[in-house]
């Protein structure tokens, strides 16, 4: 059995198992693809991360880290 279809097989059985979409292609991709601008999914879910009264400081921290990255 070649590696792309053990792949195929195992995101079916995660699908099967907890119901759920495994993406493999990794996150920004698909989000170019599903929305119609990353900058207003990444400004909107920003001000959610900010105004998050459940969130703790260090999910703040991280996030901003991402955001970083992104811009490099």
């Amino acid at each position: 059995m070649e590696q792309s279809e053990l792949i195929e097989q195992e995101i079916k059985n995660i699908r099967d198992t907890h119901g759920c979409q495994m993406i493999v292609n990794g996150i920004i991709p698909t989000l170019k693809r599903l929305l119609t601008s990353v900058d207003n999914f990444i400004n909107s879910y920003s001000t959610l991360v900010e105004s998050d009264p459940e969130l703790q400081a260090i999910h703040k921290i991280q996030w901003n880290e991402i955001l970083s990255q992104l811009e490099t």
